[in-house]
Parts: C-alpha cells; structure tokens; sequence
C-alpha cells in the first residue's frame, strides 16, 4: 500500500478538487510516481480528502493525462498541520516543508509518504484513526534531570546548561535532528513570527505539557535560519498590483517582479532592477497595492538548481532577455532570480523573482492603511514595483496592525508613546474604569519592551489592603537548619529580588502590579519611594542581609501599575508618589468590539454615562454629581465576544449580561455612582435582545 499527498490548487481547475481527479502534461514529473491503486491525501479547497486511484484516462479538451480517483472521504476533518504530526507518516523535512508551501517549482503534485509497517490498509480507512489524540505527536519541553521517554514518537526538547536540546524522535528522519538549533536567545531580535514560537518553547510554566505549536512553526523557528535584524537591515515595500498576481506572491514565498526588456520601456526596467540589486538578505519587505497591505517577510538568498549563472550588472547594461525555458541565477544579486519555464505560474512570462521567507500574518484581502507617502521620499509607489522606506518605522506600524496586535495607526502610534514615557519615567500607572483592559495593556506594553513574551522577565502580582512591605521588598522568615532548629533571617521579597535579577542582566525586566492602589502604597514602598526616582542608587532597608541593608532598583527595571478609578474604597495615593509615577488614562473604546451586537448594547449601557452635548462628551443626567464618566464608564472588555459562531456569541453576551454587566449597574446605584433614577434604565437593558 502506497500513500501520498497530494497540492491541488482550485485556480487552476476547480472541477478536478470536487470531482476527484487530476490532470497534468504527459510523462511529466506531475504524478511523481502516484498510481492505480494508491491512497492521497489531497490538499486543496481549504480541506484535506482521502482519494484512492482508480484508473488512467485522457483529458477531452486538452492533451493533458488524467487521473480518476475514488472520493473515500471529501473532508477527514485534517488539517495539514495534523497530516504533519501524524506518528504513522515519517517526519520528514519534505513532509513539513512540501505539505505547506507551494510545489510549483519542483513540477509535482504528489509526494509519496513513508508509512510504519504496522499501519494497515484498515486503520488508513477508519475514520477513528484520526480523531483519535494519541495518534498524533505531540510537542514537549523538560527541565534538567527529568526523565525522557526515548521511545517516544513525540518531540521532545529539553534544556541543558541553559541550552534547549532535541532528543530522538520515533519515524522521524535524522535531519530533522541535526538541523535543530535553540535560537531562543535570539527573542526580540527581527522575527515575530519566529519570536512567538520560540517564546512558548522558553517559557518555564509550559514544562512537560502539549505545546500549543505546530511542528511546522517549531520547523520555521528552530531548524531555519533566524535572520537577526541589526542596523544595516533596510526595509522595503513591493507593489503587487493585481490581486492574482499577488495571491501567488502569497502562495509561493515570492515576490514577482514582471519587468523584462523587450516587454516595458527600457528606463523602468532598468531602474527596477537597479533598485533590486540593492536587496540583501535579511532584509524586511511589506506586499502593498493601492493603500492596501498583504503580509511582511524578510528576504533571503536564493538557492536552487539554475541553468544560467551570470550577473544581473550584464543584465542591466547589455539589456539581455533571457531564453524561455531558462532558470537564471545572478552572483551579485543575493535574492533574486529569473523562472522563464512555462511552469512559472504565468506560464513562461515574468522571470525576475524575489526569494522571500514565508509571508507572515497574511492577510489575502489586504487591510487598508493610509500613511505610506511619508515614508519612501521621493518615490512614487503608484508607478515603482520597489520602494525602499526610510525607516522601520512604518514597516513596523503595518506588521503590528497586520498581525492583529494593533487595530490602526491611532492605537499603535499611543502604544509607542506610552513606550517613550515608560523608558523615560521608568514607571507607570495605567488608569481607568472597569473594563478597559488596563492590565491586558499592561501585558501588550511589557512584551513591546521585552521583545517578546519572555515570563522570567516580567512578574505580574496584585496588591491588595493587606499588602506590607514585608511583602513586597525585604522582611523577616522562618527556617529550619539542619539540627531541626528554627531560625529567623531578612530576606529580598518581590521587588528586591528581581531589582537583583534585572542589575546583573542587560535585556529589560518589567513588574506589573495590578490594582496597585488598593494596598498603602506609602507602607508598602517604604524607602522604595526614594529608589524609584534614583535609579542606580542605594537606599538603606530596616533589614539587612548578611550585614548589608541597602537596596538598589536598577534602570532596566520597569514598573507598570493599574488602577481602577472607579473603586473608591482603596487607598489614596500620596503627592510623594504621584510625582514618581506617570499616569496614563485608558478609556472605554468602543473601536475593538468585535460583534455588531457587541457595540449596540455597549451604546446602550454607555448612555447611563455619558452624553452629547455641543459636540462634546459631558456627564448624563443619571450619573452623580461628584463623579465623572471617565472615571467609571463600563469599558470595552465587557463586550468583546470569542471568534465563535453567531449563536455562540448570542450565548456568550448573554452571559456577560446577565451575570456581569447588570451586577455591577445595580452595585453603581447602591453605591451611588448611578442615580436612582437610572434604575428604569437597567430594566431596560437587562431586556436586551442578544
């Protein structure tokens, strides 16, 4: 029994997906060895089916071969990242990479797995054998000294001397082994994509537990090169004019460059491929049409097999149009090369290619977002296929609002500012009423300064009433020697102990403490109050270690707070330190809900709050007096919704409404934040219609 898998792209023909067969060119390499009688897992039409070859035949309308197959099951339900990790099919580094990326260039569609011999022809036809968890690898990571399953059709990393280490894998080739590289110390340093991944592979609180990563981003992040972004990097955008040219730019990891002499007017050619011998590998580029963005990636070098190698300087001054049929390398130009075979993808046209990483944070429509002139000078991008941008500063902008941590220019440019005045004031308290995210902003902030989700450099606590400085800096504790004695000894609490941490380090170090007005904070700080404004500086505690009792807060240790403005039964917090913190004001934003309606019922509860008036927000008629509605406004987290179903999200806003929302308008009335008068309001609300 032969099983393959099989890319069938719906562009090309969409019957052959839904009437189970596939046509290519006779004797060409297409079929790849697949034939009567052998199984496919077919990918194409956003599922994965199972086809089973029934006989060969001839295309009616073209000289094309045919391949009928029997339809066994039109959607198993698979996606390719679990055809990957299935523990039956060898994990191969062409099963990860040719699974997933376009196949256009080796003249393929199918691709032969290598299957254990104790998977039959039975378990390959029962639907429960792949639903079923334990036939799937799994993706773990072990500290030092715990035991490992050698045995084991699972990924399995542990560290070692600070270094992350692959262990064996059952039915899994040794290359996957030996190109295994711990790029963790490179978080931060260029790769989003790859930071994520290999944030979840550092983090200590993921131990011994599924991962939730796929093979193929442990594949990108640790058996690819990590590409690190340093001062020479340049950052580019290319223009994909049509929307099929630019779905295929997205598809094949490329960027199409369609200028060739003989075809456009000599000068532009000319220019375009003056302006891509500039690019070298590393380097950043955005996919852009008409205020329009696609997705960000970073060029490489190219390798592959040529028929041609020359320069692209010859090409230049001598105005060559190479032959079709021709594969052309150039020595002076790192990512670019030329595919004039009729199998292009344009059938022959539009050689000059560039050879890109992956596109990451796709988005196939394209998100609009103004500001781009600002950025290329000069150039014009409506007329050139290659700007280069000033800075990083607009790619940067378009990578965060594509990958959804930003949903425009106006959230991003906030979040930067607030970025300033943390490296500036060193620390920060967000504030704000009840539901507007403060300590999800926290978080968003600490990662933007860490350059990544990196957890032993950030702590998150909360503060409460009962909070002390015995606490939270330096006190007194309890242990046992080794004769069963109880001893008494000062020891570094919270804030001390990772002072220490971040003063022996160079990579910033974050403290988030949540709610932190509602413990004293004058108590609780202590001689801290001194220390947060002189940084570097030695401040005397009233308990010593080892005879030393000074303490220091280093510069690259930053403190963000939050406070709930509307809670007026905590503490107040002192002019003393006021003046140490900056304080940022985070409001409701009715921008970020994600159901329609999500935001109708936000404006309902909204308008207890706040009114229009002259074109301006002022308080309503059922808040008290003494308050305003920026202090206590219901913020946005209570309306936004899961990704799930519409009637899952109905449930869901209902829930949020019975249970949350109507609680705590009822507790504003009791308390006297809401008038009396707003209680006939309420009603109405809590009615409803999710």
């Amino acid at each position: 029994m032969k099983i393959f898998f099989g890319k069938i792209s719906d562009k090309y023909d969409l019957k052959q997906i839904e009437d189970g067969y596939y046509q290519a060119p006779k004797n060409s390499t297409w079929f790849n060895g697949i034939n009567v009688g052998d199984y496919a897992f077919v990918i194409g039409g956003n599922r994965i089916q199972l086809w089973k070859a029934l006989q060969w035949g001839q295309m009616v309308d073209s000289e094309n071969a045919r391949l009928d197959f029997e339809i066994i099951s039109r959607d198993t339900g698979l996606k390719t990242k679990d055809l990957i990790a299935f523990k039956f099919f060898k994990l191969t580094i062409d099963l990860i990479v040719k699974s997933t990326r376009s196949t256009g260039g080796e003249r393929k569609a199918f691709f032969e797995l290598e299957v254990e011999p104790l998977f039959s022809e039975t378990d390959l036809l029962d639907s429960q054998t792949f639903t079923n968890p334990q036939n799937f690898r799994n993706i773990k990571t072990f500290l030092p000294g715990e035991t490992i399953n050698l045995d084991s059709y699972d990924i399995q990393m542990q560290f070692d001397n600070g270094l992350l280490k692959l262990h064996p894998i059952k039915n899994c080739g040794e290359n996957i082994i030996s190109r295994f590289k711990d790029n963790t110390a490179f978080i931060g340093k260029g790769q989003s994509q790859k930071d994520k991944t290999l944030s979840i592979l550092k983090a200590t609180n993921n131990i011994a537990k599924p991962l939730n990563i796929t093979i193929k981003d442990l594949y990108d992040s640790c058996m690819c090169k990590y590409v690190v972004e340093n001062q020479d990097t340049k950052y580019w955008v290319v223009n994909g004019y049509e929307q099929e040219k630019i779905s295929y730019d997205l598809e094949n990891d490329s960027f199409v460059m369609y200028f060739q002499y003989s075809v456009q007017r000599q000068g532009t050619v000319t220019q375009t491929l003056n302006t891509a011998k500039k690019i070298k590998p590393g380097d950043k580029v955005l996919l852009y049409n008409n205020n329009s963005f696609f997705g960000h990636s970073t060029f490489i070098e190219t390798e592959m097999q040529s028929t041609i190698e020359t320069t692209l300087g010859d090409v230049i001054n001598k105005k060559i149009k190479n032959d079709d049929g021709e594969i052309v390398t150039f020595t002076d130009a790192k990512c670019i090369y030329e595919d004039l075979t009729m199998d292009n993808g344009f059938e022959g046209e539009w050689g000059q290619r560039l050879n890109l990483q992956p596109w990451e944070d796709v988005n196939e429509q394209g998100i609009n977002i103004p500001g781009i002139l600002e950025h290329v000078g000069s150039s014009s991008i409506i007329q050139n296929t290659i700007i280069e941008l000033k800075d990083k500063t607009f790619f940067d902008l378009v990578k965060n609002i594509l990958s959804g941590e930003f949903q425009n220019s106006k959230e991003y440019n906030k979040m930067n500012a607030i970025i300033d005045l943390i490296k500036y004031k060193k620390q920060v308290i967000l504030q704000g009423p009840p539901g507007t995210g403060k300590t999800y902003s926290a978080k968003k902030l600490t990662f933007k300064l860490l350059g990544g989700d990196i957890p032993e450099r950030y702590k998150l606590i909360q503060f409460h009433p009962s909070y002390t400085y015995e606490d939270f800096v330096r006190g007194i504790v309890s242990e046992i020697n080794k004769d069963g004695e109880v001893f008494y000894k000062a020891k570094n609490k919270i804030i001390a102990e990772f002072a220490k941490i971040a003063a022996g380090s160079k990579e910033n170090y974050v403290l988030i403490i949540d709610e932190i007005n509602r413990a004293n904070l004058p108590s609780v700080l202590g001689e801290l109050i001194y220390a947060l404004e002189y940084r570097n500086e030695p401040v005397q505690s009233m308990y010593d270690i080892d005879g030393d009792n000074s303490i220091t807060i280093p510069d690259n240790l930053f403190i963000i707070g939050t406070m709930n403005t509307a809670d007026r039964s905590v503490g107040h917090i002192d002019y003393a330190i006021k003046r140490r913190f900056a304080f940022v004001d985070v409001f409701p934003n009715a921008e970020v809900i994600n159901s329609e309606k999500g935001k109708e019922l936000f404006n309902c509860v909204a308008n207890l709050f706040v009114q229009v008036k002259n074109g301006l927000n002022v308080n309503s008629v059922f808040l008290a007096s003494d308050f305003d509605h920026k202090e206590v406004q219901l913020g946005h987290s209570y309306f936004i919704l899961k990704q799930a179903t519409p009637q899952e999200q109905k449930v869901e806003l209902e829930m949020r409404l019975k249970y949350e929302i109507i609680p705590i308008l009822n507790e504003y009335v009791k308390d006297g934040l809401l008038l009396e008068t707003a209680k006939d309001e309420i009603e109405k609300i809590a009615g409803f219609e999710c």
